[in-house]
C-alpha cells in the first residue's frame, strides 16, 4: 500500500508540477527565441511584442488544457471517471444554497492582492508590480482562470480524491503557488504564502464544498482583476496602506471563518 501511495504522489508530482513547470520555462523560451535573432535591425513596435507575449500565454495555457484533457482521459479509460456529484453543478443552484457567502468569498478574492500589496509597501518591501499589457491582461481575466481551473481543481480532484480531500486541496495548494514562480525575495515569499492561503481556501476548499468548478474560476477572475486594474494599473498610489490592509486582512479573516464553519456543517448536514 505504501509503494502505491508513493507511486500516486509521484505521478501527481510530475503531471501536476513538474510539467506545468516544464510548460512555464520552455514555452516562453522556445516561442521567444525568433525575437532574439532580431528583424534586420528593426524594433519590433509595442503592439507587435504585446501580441506576440500574449499569443505565448495563451499558447502555455493551451498546453495545461492539453494536459489536462490527457490526464482525464487516461483515468476515464481505467474506469475512474469522477460519479454524478462531481460534474459541474449550474451556478444558479449553487448561488440559490449560499449567495451572502459567495459574494463574501468573492469580495476577500478582491481584497487579498491589495492586502499583499498593501504589507509590501507598510514593510517598505519594493515588490515588482505586474506588467500591463491589454490583450495579456484580458487572456488573464478570461482563458487563464478557465483553463488552471479545469487542471488544478477539477482533474487534479480527480486524481486525488480517493486518496482523501485533504490532500488535494493541500497539493492543489502547493503545486498551484509553486509553478507560479516566486522569487526567493522577502516580497516574493509574502506573494507566495498569500497565494497559497488564497489557493487553499478560496479555490481549492471551494471547490470541494461546492462541487462547481465555477465558484473557483470566479474567484481566482476576482483576484486577477484586482491585480491588474488596482494594482496594475493605478500602482496603489493613491492607497492608504494601513486602511487597505486593516480592512482587507478583517474581510479576509472574516471569510476563512465562514467557509471553515460552511464546511462543518455541510459535513454535518446541518444547513449553512
Amino acid at each position: 500500500m505504501k509503494k502505491e501511495v508513493v507511486s500516486v504522489c509521484g505521478k501527481a508530482l510530475l503531471l501536476f508540477l513538474l510539467i506545468p513547470w516544464l510548460i512555464n520555462f520552455f514555452v516562453p523560451v522556445v516561442f521567444t527565441f525568433p525575437l532574439s535573432l532580431g528583424f534586420g535591425g528593426a524594433q519590433p513596435s509595442r503592439l507587435f511584442l504585446n501580441i506576440y507575449s500574449t499569443a505565448v500565454a495563451l499558447i502555455g495555457e493551451f498546453c495545461y488544457l492539453l494536459l489536462g484533457k490527457a490526464i482525464e482521459q487516461n483515468m476515464i479509460r481505467q474506469e475512474e471517471n469522477p460519479a454524478e456529484e462531481d460534474q459541474p453543478k449550474p451556478l444558479k443552484k449553487v448561488y440559490a444554497s449560499g449567495f451572502r457567502d459567495i459574494v463574501l468569498y468573492s469580495l476577500a478574492s478582491l481584497t487579498l492582492p491589495l492586502l499583499l500589496y498593501s504589507l509590501d509597501k507598510l514593510l517598505g518591501i519594493e515588490g515588482e508590480l505586474p506588467k500591463i499589457n491589454p490583450f495579456l491582461s484580458l487572456a488573464a481575466l478570461v482563458v487563464a482562470p478557465v483553463i488552471e481551473e479545469y487542471l488544478f481543481r477539477k482533474v487534479l480532484y480527480m486524481y486525488c480524491k480517493e486518496y482523501g480531500i485533504r490532500r488535494f486541496v493541500l497539493v492543489s495548494a502547493l503545486f498551484f503557488s509553486l509553478i507560479h514562480g516566486y522569487s526567493s525575495s522577502v516580497a516574493g515569499v509574502v506573494m507566495f504564502l498569500g497565494t497559497f492561503i488564497f489557493v487553499y481556501f478560496f479555490l481549492a476548499t471551494l471547490y470541494v464544498m461546492y462541487r462547481s468548478i465555477y465558484i473557483p474560476i470566479q474567484m481566482h477572475i476576482c483576484w486577477n482583476l484586482t491585480t491588474i486594474v488596482v494594482i496594475g494599473i493605478f500602482h496603489g498610489e493613491k492607497l492608504a496602506s494601513a486602511a487597505f490592509f486593516t480592512v482587507s486582512l478583517l474581510i479576509l479573516l472574516y471569510a476563512i471563518y465562514r467557509i471553515i464553519k460552511t464546511k462543518r456543517l455541510m459535513a454535518t448536514g446541518v444547513p449553512a
